[in-house]
């Protein structure tokens, strides 16, 4: 099973939707990735862009509002659930990080 979740999520990970592709010649990979994962209710983080991200700095300012959430949401609850994470454009994390956590 274990073998499996890790294959998805770095297909998910590195894998682009395919609509548009060859339109705009996008390839990417995920540049931020958070996995959370314990025993209490799974939650969404949506609410971090109820509105929208314009401008220049739109991966720093969503990462920092998720960030932001997650840590209200963990106050709020009172809550402290395990993550892993990586952000390729501060040089944080690794992919692997996250996918060894989300197998652990």
């Amino acid at each position: 099973a274990n073998q499996t979740i890790r294959a998805f999520t770095e297909a998910a990970l590195k894998v682009s939707p395919t609509g548009k592709q060859n339109s705009f010649a996008s390839r990417a990979y995920a540049s931020w990735a958070l996995a959370e994962k314990g025993t209490d209710q799974p939650r969404s983080l949506a609410a971090a862009f109820y509105e929208p991200i314009n401008g220049t700095r739109q991966l720093e300012v969503a990462v920092q509002r998720i960030t932001t959430l997650r840590e209200n949401m963990n106050t709020v609850y009172e809550q402290k659930t395990d993550y892993a994470s990586f952000d390729v454009m501060n040089k944080q994390g690794s992919m692997k990080d996250v996918l060894d956590f989300i197998c652990a």
